[in-house]
């Protein structure tokens, strides 16, 4: 007779499991650098975008600024159109991190509000209907929704940002003996 209660794996399954979670874990991101790489010469695509952000009781679209650069890897938010000058690319998660920058008025034209390494990026979906692009990061409670104002607009971002994320958008599943 089968005991009823709790279940408790040995050391060994535990450890397995482990080696399983690690190996699912370098496996992705070895495909996530060959997507970095494969679309690095993609055109930077820029424009504005609704954002959608959710408070403690109210959810509401802002108008945002949104930049995707290919080179790097990374999509950027601003509070408005940048300056044509801004920060390199290179600086930019510097600056987000520099309180003294980020913190004072000149923060629209030293650095974005929001910066996601697409590197990051482990789900695309959408709804068409809406126009509404569903980005999921490997924090799994992290989801960024992005609606577009006109479906041509729709088709080349969901297009640009799919790219970032493989077909099964897992990997395969390892068994381990």
């Amino acid at each position: 007779m089968a005991a009823k209660g709790p279940v408790f794996e040995s050391g060994a399954a535990v450890k397995a499991q482990a080696e399983h979670d690690r190996m699912r874990q370098l496996l992705r991101s070895r495909s996530a650098a060959t997507l970095l790489l494969m679309n690095k010469e993609k055109p930077v695509i820029s424009g504005e975008l609704l954002v959608l952000k959710c408070g403690y009781v109210t959810r509401r679209d802002v108008k945002r600024w949104v930049n995707l650069d290919p080179d790097i890897g990374l999509l950027s938010i601003w509070k408005e159109q940048p300056p044509n000058k801004y920060m390199p690319a290179d600086d930019l998660m510097l600056a987000r991190s520099n309180v003294w920058l980020c913190g004072t008025s000149m923060r629209h034209a030293a650095c974005p509000s929001a910066l996601y390494k697409l590197f990051d990026l482990t789900d695309v979906d959408c709804n068409q209907s809406y126009r509404n692009i569903f980005l999921r990061f490997q924090n799994p409670h992290r989801v960024l929704v992005l609606t577009a104002p006109s479906p041509e607009e729709f088709s080349a971002w969901f297009d640009a940002l799919s790219r970032y994320v493989e077909a099964d958008h897992a990997g395969p599943d390892l068994i381990v003996d």
